[in-house]
């Protein structure tokens, strides 16, 4: 599906349309805004305005050159960073020659036309930026983890359910069980499990308990 999609945007280009690359030009633009938001003197490397000027191929790489070169530079680790200096240097030797068609550039990596080198370098990169994105979430997800997870996690956890859902601490039992019969079954069927493991029982604390249902309840 990827390829057919990608594949379709070079043959836009073939025809001069290059509404769709300037669409995934813009999509990478906003990607790497969101990856670098403090830093304002680099966003001048990646003015949108460049992208609606861009009118043939090469254009097409010069703009993808800025944020690819940005990527690397700020922020790829050293060994994924490789992959895309290699691609922005091939680039960058392929734009430098002539288009003539006595002294035609030899297409890197065997690709078929410029246009689809184009196209498939921008999904490359594109695809690179998105890596990054996934990166910056685990590690403010693991940020976080540590928090709920710590020493104030209990509480923390009380409070946001409270605020989400509301407080039922004064609510007596059974009518909680008539509120939330799901819930109930799913405390009810996990606290069984008590009775076939060794690690708890009912003279076990409620600290156990609640990692034991977080635990293997969830599980």
């Amino acid at each position: 599906m990827k390829l057919a999609f990608f594949m379709g945007i070079a043959q836009d280009m073939s025809t001069e349309n290059y509404v769709p690359v300037h669409s995934l030009l813009k999509e990478l633009h906003d990607k790497m805004r969101t990856l670098l938001p403090n830093r304002q003197e680099l966003h001048s490397h990646i003015n949108d305005d460049d992208i609606g000027h861009s009118s043939c191929t090469s254009d097409v790489i010069r703009v993808l050159l800025r944020s690819g070169y940005l990527l690397a530079n700020y922020l790829e680790a050293p060994s994924r960073a490789e992959s895309t200096r290699e691609l922005l240097s091939c680039l960058e030797v392929f734009n430098s020659r002539s288009r003539d068609s006595d002294n035609a550039p030899a297409i890197p990596y065997g690709i078929g036309t410029e246009h689809l080198l184009a196209v498939a370098s921008v999904a490359f990169v594109l695809q690179k930026a998105e890596l990054c994105q996934i990166d910056v979430s685990n590690y403010r997800l693991a940020q976080l983890a540590l928090y709920i997870h710590g020493e104030v996690g209990n509480e923390y956890e009380r409070s946001h359910f409270k605020k989400t859902h509301g407080d039922y601490s004064a609510v007596p039992i059974n009518e909680l069980q008539q509120m939330l019969p799901s819930s109930h079954a799913w405390v009810k069927s996990t606290l069984g499990l008590f009775e076939t493991t060794d690690n708890i029982s009912a003279q076990s604390s409620l600290d156990q308990k609640m990692e034991f249902i977080k635990g293997r309840g969830f599980v």
